[in-house]
């Protein structure tokens, strides 16, 4: 039988390696049967056994670091930047707009870091701005989680205990703030054959959507956040337009600026005229019953798996039997997938807050992105009966 690359790659253990010893020297006419399993013999060929199996396991990384399909990891993180010229993107932390409430007489000048709030989750976050919260006034400030990943993310809404309280203040999350983890294996393996089309000298779609996800701030250096592109037929030659969208939604006219001057000295070819655009938002609301078996279920973590789903669908949704949708089958897997969920039953569904309609897939015009919006959703935990 042929072997395979697994074959190849594959490391035998430390019982393999003793057992192919022993064979070996039964082959020779030694007595291995009648050895003691305290004697020397055994003893030796056991240290042995292991030191070959740990050679072996090194061995075997090694060898599936040289290839983009088998390397994962930090091997991976290694192929990606020294051969790709690929850096895996880190983890960042989500942030955001956060409303402070002044109820009382008091004013209150408020520096960066003078705010630390918490989610229902858990997750806490401190003010990166200030400015002064006038009696019986509001004040916008913006917050950024004191952790990393998709962790720190929160539903609008979802901020609004106090870990440094401030008399007579409330305050709240109006949008999600998203936090993103550090690129998968996968996402990290598609990047790197998105490199390779950054060598066309045609302009290749997949160079514009690989250099839109790697843009910066011109004035920090940041990544601007990128991470949903959709490039469409342009309407005529020599005519791109790239539209954007971040993890929690639409890109804004600014950060398209800025991806636009990110874009044109590396993958925009001369005689071509592109232009970057932000995406419509669709902010989907959703009412459900989630039937589970956990008592300690909540509904916070409900409209966090539908948070985390939504911010995955590319702009435009999913061309199903030529149609462009967002599949209701999509949240409820995002749903199903948590610890406990039996099952899902739907009710309505809502866009941008409109008329409720029975809840079914949704179809999508080609330059909208879709979003949770929990001020418009009630995902109800319910026992299983």
């Amino acid at each position: 039988m042929a072997l395979t690359i697994a074959d190849l790659l594959a490391s035998p253990t430390k019982d393999d390696v003793k057992a192919n010893i022993l064979a070996a020297l039964a082959g020779l006419g030694l007595p291995v049967t009648s050895w003691e399993s305290d004697g020397v013999a055994l003893t030796i060929i056991d240290v042995v056994s292991a030191e070959i199996a740990d050679w072996c396991t090194v061995a075997g990384g090694i060898a599936t670091a040289g290839f983009l399909d088998t390397a994962t990891g930090e091997w991976l993180t290694l192929l990606a930047r020294y051969l790709y010229a690929v850096e895996r993107t880190p983890e960042t932390a989500a942030s955001g707009s956060y409303m402070l409430t002044n109820g009382v007489g008091a004013t209150y000048t408020l520096a960066a870091g003078d705010v630390r709030v918490q989610a229902t989750s858990g997750a806490t976050y401190t003010s990166t701005s200030g400015g002064t919260l006038t009696s019986g006034g509001t004040l916008t400030i913006t917050i950024a989680a004191d952790i990393a990943g998709s962790a720190s993310s929160a539903a609008g809404g979802e901020i609004e205990t106090f870990v440094t309280p401030l008399a007579g203040v409330t305050g709240t999350n109006p949008l999600p703030l998203i936090g993103v983890d550090a690129q998968s294996d996968a996402s990290l393996r598609a990047s790197c054959r998105e490199k390779l089309a950054t060598m066309s000298p045609n302009g290749s779609a997949a160079a514009y959507d690989y250099f839109a996800k790697l843009a910066t701030d011109p004035g920090t250096g940041a990544l601007i956040g990128i991470t949903r592109t959709r490039i469409l037929s342009p309407p005529g030659y020599g005519e791109v337009t790239v539209y954007l969208a971040t993890a929690s939604g639409a890109a804004t006219s600014g950060q398209a600026a800025d991806v636009l001057a990110y874009l044109l000295p590396r993958c925009v070819p001369d005689s071509v005229t592109c232009s970057c655009e932000p995406t419509t938002i669709a902010a989907i609301g959703v009412e459900a019953q989630v039937y589970t078996t956990d008592a300690s279920f909540t509904r916070e973590q409900c409209d966090a798996a539908v948070t985390t789903y939504l911010a995955s669908v590319p702009i435009g949704g999913y061309v199903v039997d030529g149609t462009a949708i967002l599949p209701l089958a999509g949240i409820t897997g995002a749903l199903q997938a948590l610890p406990g969920v039996a099952a899902v039953v739907f009710n309505n569904m809502a866009i941008n807050g409109g008329t409720p309609f029975a809840a079914a897939d949704v179809v999508l015009m080609p330059t909208v992105v879709v979003a949770f919006d929990p001020v418009h959703s009630a995902l109800v935990p319910l026992p299983v009966a």
